[in-house]
């Protein structure tokens, strides 16, 4: 997914500049039906499984399967106006290339691939889990509300460290319910939190959108960094093993 995003986000400012938005578009669009597509073939080679006759719902009762999708809405939300607006933001308010924005967006991927093998071991190791979540959480906040500084130099390392934490809370909030629930209801809770914070990233965007329109970019980003630290609330009620 992260390398995906690091193509994504790196390579195609330098396609949409030199060949155009259509080419921009299209070639994404082609990539989605190869992916489709294979994704077909590998399926229809597992065959298929026997569906449970009974399927136990008690997981939709369970508050830290909530609160973790809750937790990851706040503090991994972000992800997703940063993606949609940082290189607009880059390119508009801090007077960068479309090409450097890119690269320069390109990094928090960086950070994610970086810190993908490790995160869950930390998490694992850690001496308070609550510390631990409570931290990364107050950092992605803070990283957030730093991109509103029109420097270079803090965004950068704004947004590489981002990438380092995006990864933390999306290991942890998915690790976490799967602590708490049977093994057969496992998928339903993975789904639930899945579902949850989807829902919260296709309207972020939009409200960030409204924010920087009436207020600037600079207020939207704090704003957000100020709806990413409500995940403290969140992560607050959730009594760790």
């Amino acid at each position: 997914f992260h390398v995906g995003s690091l193509i994504a986000l790196g390579a195609w400012p330098f396609i949409i500049t030199s060949m155009g938005w259509r080419l921009g578009l299209v070639l994404p669009g082609l990539l989605g039906v190869m992916m489709a597509a294979a994704t077909l073939v590998v399926s229809k080679s597992e065959g298929k499984k026997p569906m449970e006759t009974q399927v136990e719902l008690t997981v939709l009762k369970n508050k830290v399967v909530w609160l973790s999708a809750l937790g990851l809405t706040f503090s991994g939300g972000s992800w997703y106006p940063l993606t949609q607006f940082g290189i607009l933001y880059l390119n508009s308010d801090v007077d960068l290339g479309l090409e450097t924005a890119g690269l320069l967006m390109a990094s928090m991927s960086v950070g994610s691939v970086v810190a993908s093998p490790f995160m869950g071991r930390m998490y694992d190791s850690a001496p308070s889990k609550n510390i631990f979540i409570t931290t990364v959480n107050a950092a992605i906040a803070a990283a957030i509300t730093a991109v509103s500084v029109k420097n270079v130099a803090v965004i950068a390392v704004s947004v590489f460290i981002l990438g380092v934490l995006y990864i933390g809370v999306y290991t942890v909030y998915y690790l976490i319910p799967l602590e708490r629930v049977d093994g057969r209801d496992a998928p339903i809770a993975i789904a639930l939190v899945n579902s949850v914070q989807l829902v919260a990233g296709s309207v972020l965007p939009y409200l960030f959108a409204m924010a920087a329109a009436g207020f600037g970019y600079w207020l939207a980003w704090i704003l957000l960094g100020a709806v990413s630290s409500m995940s403290l609330v969140v992560s607050s009620r959730i009594r760790f093993n």
